[in-house]
């Protein structure tokens, strides 16, 4: 258990680190994504559009898709460089890892095949009910045709509103300055964390021969979603079972549950959390541990928040019983159905 723990401890730490870098990429991508709002303002206001014909909103809605993929081309390619980068960092730091844990020393990966690996390397993201893989190639294709949508969808609205040419413009730039912006960074943290994680993945397939599987890992405090609090703690063969980042600004960690016999004696940590260490504790056991007030500030995420919130407190489920085996949340109907008597402990 004290090499676990010391792997948690280890890796739960550098994941804010992991936090830090993501940040400074998003800010070496500023100014790029500051560009995509005057870009698109510019075409908006030449395109007249007060004097509505159909083939001027078609050669503008062209002109604006042409604009956001080229931006955000500019970004993917930018942010792959970024990556490799990355990953080649975060496997050496994997094995260091290892080695401080192994009585015998870890086997590393070759370091082309691991680079060339991260444009295959799928992601799998979930989103309510929805669950999708894919590429950072590929999210950043499907970003850019949901942001043109977006601004299409702006535009057509201002139109038939009676909005100028200005009003329009101003409108959309406001909407990619907030919400473009936004999306694009949490794309890029997300890419970030997928990056790390084939990195660790890579090293502990190489070093399966020692490891007893992988320990999914949430952090610890009231921003983890309830996707990845319900897999906390849960211990998988490796490279089986869900892989972080399972959703948009997934902050969550794999690490390795290195086999008792490998492992060299006195090793020791903490969890890190939002109010200092703890042991021995996982998600739910952390979330029984706050105040009242914080639980249900934690659930409030939810429009049935308050009944999810007596159901933890008062009926008992711990954050694994609100998911499915894929962390997808279940709906109220469909754990009423699942876990009846924990509706009536909790008087719902």
């Amino acid at each position: 258990m004290s090499a676990n723990t010391y792997a948690l401890d280890t890796l739960t730490r550098h994941q804010i680190y992991l936090q830090r870098y993501s940040s400074g990429i998003v800010n070496r991508m500023l100014p790029i994504l500051d560009d995509i709002a005057d870009d698109i303002a510019a075409k908006i206001l030449q395109a007249d559009l007060t004097e509505f014909q159909f083939n001027r909103l078609t050669i503008m809605q062209a002109d604006v898709s042409q604009a956001i993929s080229a931006a955000l081309g500019d970004v993917n390619t930018a942010l792959n460089d970024e990556l490799i980068d990355l990953v080649d960092y975060e496997a050496g730091f994997t094995n260091r890892l290892l080695d401080d844990m192994l009585i015998t020393g870890s086997s590393t990966v070759n370091a082309e095949a691991l680079a060339a690996s991260l444009t295959d390397s799928l992601m799998t993201l979930t989103s309510g009910k929805t669950t999708a893989s894919m590429t950072i190639n590929k999210a950043f294709t499907q970003f850019a045709g949901t942001a043109a949508r977006d601004v299409g969808n702006a535009v057509r609205v201002g139109i038939a509103e009676g909005q100028t040419t200005n009003q329009i413009a101003k409108t959309v730039t406001q909407m990619t300055n907030t919400r473009t912006k936004a999306q694009a960074e949490a794309l890029i943290r997300t890419a970030a964390n997928h990056a790390s994680t084939v990195a660790r993945s890579a090293v502990y397939k190489e070093n399966s021969d020692v490891l007893d599987g992988e320990i999914y890992t949430a952090t610890l405090d009231g921003h983890t979603t309830m996707e990845c609090a319900s897999l906390d703690g849960k211990t998988y063969d490796v490279g089986q079972g869900p892989h972080p980042p399972i959703h948009f600004n997934c902050r969550s960690v794999r690490i390795p549950d290195v086999n008792p016999a490998f492992t060299l004696a006195k090793l020791s940590g903490a969890r890190a959390s939002m109010d200092g260490p703890v042991t021995n504790r996982n998600f739910s056991g952390w979330l029984r541990n706050q105040p009242k007030g914080f639980q249900d500030e934690y659930f409030s995420q939810f429009t049935d928040g308050k009944d999810r919130a007596k159901l933890f407190r008062n009926g008992g489920l711990s954050m694994d019983k609100f998911t499915d085996n894929r962390a997808v949340v279940y709906n109220m109907d469909e754990l009423r159905a699942l876990e009846p008597q924990a509706f009536e402990r909790a008087n719902l």
